[in-house]
């Protein structure tokens, strides 16, 4: 019986056990057991290993490693005699989608006593097993967004960060990597990507957020900010054992120009904020002048009043 373990590959590199358990079902003593194991290459096949004695064997022309219990020269009737190999998937099994092995088992029975002719040797009819290779395609897509329209200094700005899973697996431990320009401004903060949404599935969306951005004079100077960020995500880890490299998206940017209070334009220009106004603006300011020199007289005369009682 060969059994295989896991019975799907994902990645190269992925480690395959595969189980040989032979056992001895006639009701004669069988001795000088061999395994011949092969897995199947694109082309002509290549030898995995091959057991031509049962004890612990290391192929210096492959990584695998052959195990089998030390020293077992013979096998009595019922009883079950077990070797493990390993397989570590290549670039080719990825590219043909599958992994094909065969396996042969030979013993020899045991010459009877007093019998001076030697059985033939037992061939057990060869098995072939097939495992599927399912290869994925993690990738991730970023849209970054922001507050629309010119800010200018002390003004906030809020940043939100769409991740797509544009892969066929689904990813974890998704973040927002944030890239610096020159017109960049400082580093956001407390960007984050809500936990109860991952994994991320195939075709899901995930909005990310961060603290809002506060303008800045210096961000005035610039003229702009200019945000550009990635996402990045875990693939899952193989059955075979393998953890894959995280998968980053594409930069995503966005420009948000940064102009000159009016106030400020007005200032620099020596002007009143009250003559753009026109009339309205001259009456305002008549009347906060009468107001406050009313307010004075009535103050003064207050004063004297109280004075002139005392």
């Amino acid at each position: 019986m060969v059994n295989v373990s896991p019975t799907t590959a994902v990645y190269v590199g992925d480690k395959m056990e595969y189980s040989f358990a032979i056992t001895n079902t006639g009701n004669v003593t069988q001795s000088d057991i061999r395994i011949g194991h092969e897995v199947a290459a694109l082309s002509s096949g290549s030898s995995l290993a091959t057991l031509s004695d049962p004890a612990a064997v290391s192929l210096s022309d492959s990584p695998s490693t052959v195990t089998c219990p030390p020293v077992v020269r013979s096998l009595a009737p019922g009883s079950v005699f077990t070797c493990v190999v390993s397989y570590v998937v290549t670039q080719a099994d990825v590219d043909r989608g599958r992994v094909g092995s065969a396996t042969t088992v030979s013993a020899q029975p045991v010459t009877p006593a007093g019998s001076t002719v030697t059985p033939p040797r037992f061939v057990v009819e060869t098995v072939t097993t097939t495992i599927r290779v399912v290869p994925v395609h993690p990738s991730l897509s970023l849209v970054t967004r922001a507050t629309a329209g010119n800010k200018t200094v002390g003004d906030t700005i809020s940043y939100t960060f769409d991740v797509t899973n544009t892969g066929d697996v689904a990813l974890s431990d998704i973040r927002i990597s944030e890239t610096f320009t020159v017109a960049s401004g400082s580093a956001l903060t407390n960007i984050v990507c809500p936990a109860d949404k991952q994994p991320l599935a195939p075709g899901g969306v995930l909005t990310c957020t961060a603290d809002p951005y506060k303008v800045t004079k210096t961000d005035l100077v610039r003229g702009r900010i200019e945000k550009s960020a990635v996402a990045v995500g875990n693939p899952p880890v193989s059955p075979g054992g393998v953890v894959p490299s995280s998968v980053e998206s594409g930069a995503s940017s966005v420009s948000v120009p940064v102009v000159k209070s009016a106030a400020t334009k007005l200032a620099q220009a020596g002007v009143s904020p009250f003559i753009p106004l026109g009339g309205a603006g001259l009456l305002l300011l008549l009347g906060v002048c009468l107001f406050a020199s009313t307010a004075s007289r009535r103050l003064g005369r207050t004063s004297l009043q109280s004075s002139t009682r005392r």
